[in-house]
């Protein structure tokens, strides 16, 4: 995992320092370890700097060797070289770093600020808008092991490949056919199909959610057809197909973040409706909860929203107590954080 993420550091460095730089592979190669000494990281060889070159050639970045002057040195020819900011682009940018600044652990971030430097000549001062704009606390999970473990997940659903792992609150492994990775209050979720290995490795309509953090040494694989008679095969999966077969779009409409009920006949609409009062009125009037929100009402002493969530049968309560009992937990939890500034009016 460490040599990956000084790889990713060094493809993202090397075609700044071409770009700003006239280098021959050696001159190249001490701008490079230069720059990996300010950071900590260990010096590379030449023969790294050339495969380094050669895998950004393989992915499209097109980095030549030019003679000019009896010298040989690298260029980049790009269609972007023009690229420029608007004025209004230049303006908010401070506070776009602003946000970002809590997030500097994650090395992309650092990378997009030397980008800015490099090029398009921003200053360090430029860039950052303290003490006028603050931002204190960070807005994303930045442990890049649970990152890099998310885009991992999404080439798995792109290739429409299942994936196999280890989830920490069940003992048996899991066979998954991932369908979208979503980002709510602070933690990352996999959606996706179980698949059944007693059952000729069939998939199971029903959606599951799974917290990416509770995966098992955060590793997954390939989930495979084990038949003693033939080689193990990979499992793959239509997509479009059972995206439409899961319903996750409309599970997920009316959803505060994530689906919890999965099952479309222990859910129904319905239209809530929230009154506050106090300083949570302005607060409330400056914030979207859920894209169905919509002001009923609004007076110097009070507000009311409505929102259109799913109202879900707690199937255990059904089921001891034989009668439908149908509520949203996560509707609980969100008049909870106000106290007694919010009242449920239905």
């Amino acid at each position: 995992m460490e040599d990956y993420k000084k790889e990713v550091i060094r493809l993202k460095m090397i075609p700044s320092i071409i770009k700003n730089n006239t280098a021959n592979l050696n001159e190249l190669t001490q701008l490079v370890n230069e720059s990996l000494l300010k950071d900590n990281l260990s010096t590379i060889s030449e023969r790294q700097i050339s495969r380094d070159i050669e895998k950004l050639k393989s992915r499209g970045v097109e980095i030549k060797s030019v003679k000019a002057n009896k010298k040989s040195f690298y260029v980049i020819e790009s269609e972007n070289d023009d690229l420029d900011l608007t004025e209004n682009e230049k303006k908010t940018l401070p506070i776009m770093m602003g946000l970002l600044n809590t997030e500097d652990n994650l090395s992309i971030v650092n990378w997009l600020k030397n980008i800015l430097k490099t090029e398009f000549n921003f200053s360090l001062k430029e860039l950052n808008p303290s003490p006028y704009f603050v931002k204190n606390t960070s807005s994303l999970n930045f442990k890049e092991d649970l990152m890099l473990l998310t885009t991992e997940i999404i080439e798995y659903i792109k290739k429409q490949q299942a994936i196999f792992f280890l989830y920490r609150t069940e003992d048996n492994p899991k066979l998954v056919a991932p369908l979208q990775v979503r980002y709510y209050d602070g933690r990352y979720y996999l959606l996706g199909t179980e698949i059944d290995d007693k059952n000729d490795y069939t998939l199971k309509t029903l959606l599951t959610t799974y917290s990416i953090d509770n995966i098992i040494d955060l590793y997954i694989s390939p989930a495979l057809i084990e038949d003693e008679n033939v080689a193990s095969e990979p499992i793959y999966f239509d997509y479009k197909k059972l995206y439409k077969e899961s319903n996750l779009e409309l599970l997920l409409k009316h959803s505060f973040g994530i689906m919890y009920q999965s099952k479309l006949s222990n859910n129904k609409i319905k239209k809530y409706r929230f009154k506050f009062k106090d300083w949570a009125i302005s607060y409330v009037e400056n914030k979207i909860f859920h894209p169905s929100q919509k002001t009923i009402e609004k007076n110097k002493d009070y507000i009311i929203i409505e929102l259109t969530l799913w109202e879900i049968l707690d199937y255990y309560k059904f089921k001891k107590e034989g009668i439908e009992i149908w509520d949203n937990k996560e509707v609980d939890f969100f008049v909870g954080r106000f106290g007694d500034k919010c009242e449920r009016l239905n």
